[in-house]
Parts: structure tokens; C-alpha cells; sequence
């Protein structure tokens, strides 16, 4: 009764963490994450304003 018990509550567990793992996956893939690369102007710019580029 108890290790039928445990096994089920495992299996919801385990359920839960695909369930979460595969909408973590689907969000990471999308292209809408993740900024567009700037232009080399742009990081120009940002170098310059941080003193980073001469």
C-alpha cells in the first residue's frame, strides 16, 4: 500500500518535471529570447561610451 503510494506520487513528481522541461526547452528555442545582434556601429558606440574602445 505505501510503496504503491510513493511510486504514484514519483510518478506525478516526475510527470510535473517533464512538463516543466519541456515548456523551459519550448521557451528557450523561441527566437523572441534573445536580442538581435547589434551592428558593428552600434557596438562601437557602446565601447566608446564605456571607455572601452579607443
Amino acid at each position: 500500500m505505501i510503496t504503491a503510494l510513493c511510486s504514484g506520487i514519483t510518478a506525478f513528481g516526475f510527470w510535473g518535471f517533464l512538463k516543466s522541461a519541456i515548456f523551459l526547452v519550448g521557451y528557450i528555442s523561441s527566437n523572441q529570447l534573445f536580442p538581435e545582434p547589434l551592428s558593428p556601429e552600434e557596438e562601437r558606440v557602446l565601447f566608446r561610451a564605456k571607455g572601452l574602445w579607443k
